[in-house]
């Protein structure tokens, strides 16, 4: 059975090419110290998505129906049937 390894000089050469940072499994603990000097924003934006044809859709299902009803309806009046 083969054991996977990290191949640490490609990781370090993607992550200098990258502008990232090469974290050995032993350096874990220092993941964290860049991210607690990030500064936080003091507000929360929220993005409210609505759909807005979803007070449309019935009727104009309905709406498509009824004109087909009366389609097929004047086409049966005239024997276009």
């Amino acid at each position: 059975m083969c054991l996977p390894t990290a191949n640490g000089r490609r990781l370090r050469r993607i992550a200098s090419e990258t502008g990232g940072r090469f974290l050995a499994i032993e350096d874990f603990g220092d993941l964290l110290d860049p991210l607690a000097n990030v500064a936080r924003p003091g507000r929360r934006q929220e993005h409210n998505s609505r759909d807005l044809l979803a007070p449309l859709r019935w009727p104009l299902v309905l709406l498509a129906i009824g004109l087909l009803a009366a389609e097929w309806t004047l086409r049966k009046r005239k024997n276009l049937v």
